[in-house]
């Protein structure tokens, strides 16, 4: 889709595009038979493609602005694990366990972006990466007065992010409700030690509670004016 991209830009049409952590850091000849943690849509395509993507993705004049994580949890029961990977496999093996076709299509990897794209071997420098995944989202949804930068009256979103850090992601690091994700057993290189949120800490790794904020949830509804 690149070169319609590209194509489109140069008839002057205004549109953007994004890509997803996954389909910079898996390709399908690592994918093992029946790992349905995989599945996602469109599909991890192969290595060729995702090296392709990041081609683009480094180009100075690159049509992918933004990289996200298009987060999309389900418990295991929806992705049809085998059994070798279901961590409460059914007493009854279900016939579907395994089948691309029939699981659910979503990945699960919040939190985990920083460190995928850092574990690249196309490792973009810190600057690059926070322009793809804070400056450039902020801009196109309206709120770069707000968000995407540390400067006076703004917001004071915040990550302190480890680049020294190795380490192998397990399902206790996993911080969404249904710990099922491709990336379990990876090497990641990089690692988020704090998060702050307007200027208040709201993790913090190695804490108690999951390293989260014992008081709760403190997000607010943001509606603007999108820019185009």
């Amino acid at each position: 889709c690149i070169p319609l991209l590209r194509e489109a830009r140069a008839r002057g049409v205004p549109i953007t595009a994004e890509t997803c952590f996954h389909y910079l850091g898996l390709s399908a000849e690592d994918i093992p038979a029946g790992d349905t943690r995989h599945k996602c849509c469109p599909p991890i395509r192969d290595a060729r493609n995702r090296d392709a993507l990041w081609d683009e993705l480094l180009a100075p004049d690159s049509c992918i602005r933004t990289v996200v994580s298009d987060h999309s949890p389900c418990t295991p029961e929806l992705k049809l694990l085998p059994p070798r990977l279901d961590p409460s496999p059914p007493p009854e093996p279900d016939p579907a366990a395994g089948n691309f076709l029939s699981a659910w299509g979503g990945i699960s990897s919040l939190g985990l972006g920083l460190p995928i794209m850092h574990s690249s071997a196309r490792r973009p420098p810190i600057t690059h990466m926070v322009r793809l995944c804070c400056q450039t989202p902020a801009e196109q949804i309206g709120l770069s007065h707000r968000k995407g930068a540390l400067a006076p009256d703004m917001d004071a979103d915040i990550c302190v992010f480890d680049d020294t850090a190795r380490w192998t992601l397990s399902r206790a690091d996993m911080r969404w409700r249904n710990a099922c994700s491709p990336w379990e057993g990876h090497v990641l290189s990089g690692r988020v030690r704090e998060t702050w949120l307007r200027g208040r800490k709201i993790f913090d790794l190695g804490a108690p509670d999951g390293g989260f904020d014992a008081l709760g949830p403190t997000g607010e509804a943001i509606t603007e004016t999108r820019t185009a």
